[in-house]
C-alpha cells in the first residue's frame, strides 16, 4: 500500500479537510490514538515544509509536538532506492481540541535563508548531517 501520493481519500469525515493521502492518513492515526498517547511519524520533509499548513494545524489542534528529527536525503538509499529528505514527528495527543497554533505549525527562514518549519529554524541541533559538518552535509535535501 502506498501512502504517498497526489490524491485524496474518499472518507466523509475527512472530505471537508482535503488532505492528499498521507494528510489523511497522519490525521485519521491521530485521531484513532488515546488522549495523552504518543505517536511518530516517519514523512517526507513536505510535511513540515510546505506552504500549505492545514495539516499541521489540524496536527496542533489535536496534539503538542515532542520533537522531530530530520533525516538526510540518503537515509533510506540502501533499504529502499530513495532519496528524500525526510523527518520523524512525535506528537503527543492533547485531552481536547484546541484553538490554539503552535510555534511549529509556521514556517520560517534559517539563518541560511531557506524556508523551513520553524521547529528546525529554532532548533538546528535538530536536524542530522553528516560528519557534523554543513559544508560536508546533506542538508534539508540539498547540497550545501
Amino acid at each position: 500500500m502506498f501512502l504517498f501520493g497526489d490524491f485524496k481519500v474518499y472518507d466523509k469525515r475527512y472530505d471537508k479537510n482535503k488532505f492528499l493521502i498521507h494528510d489523511y492518513f497522519f490525521g485519521k492515526s491521530l485521531d484513532k490514538v488515546r488522549q495523552g498517547g504518543v505517536i511518530a511519524f516517519i514523512t517526507s520533509k513536505g510535511t513540515l515544509d510546505k506552504e500549505d499548513d492545514s495539516v499541521r494545524r489540524y496536527l496542533s489542534q489535536r496534539a503538542e509536538l515532542i520533537g522531530a528529527i530530520r533525516l538526510p536525503n540518503d537515509t533510506f538509499k540502501r533499504n529502499a532506492g530513495t532519496e528524500v529528505t525526510s523527518d520523524i514527528i512525535f506528537l503527543k495527543k492533547r485531552d481536547k481540541i484546541t484553538d490554539i497554533v503552535d510555534d511549529w505549525v509556521e514556517i520560517a527562514e534559517n539563518e541560511d535563508g531557506i524556508r523551513i518549519n520553524k521547529y528546525f529554524a529554532d532548533h538546528p541541533e535538530m536536524i542530522l548531517r553528516k560528519n557534523g559538518n554543513r559544508a560536508n552535509s546533506i542538508w534539508y535535501g540539498l547540497n550545501l
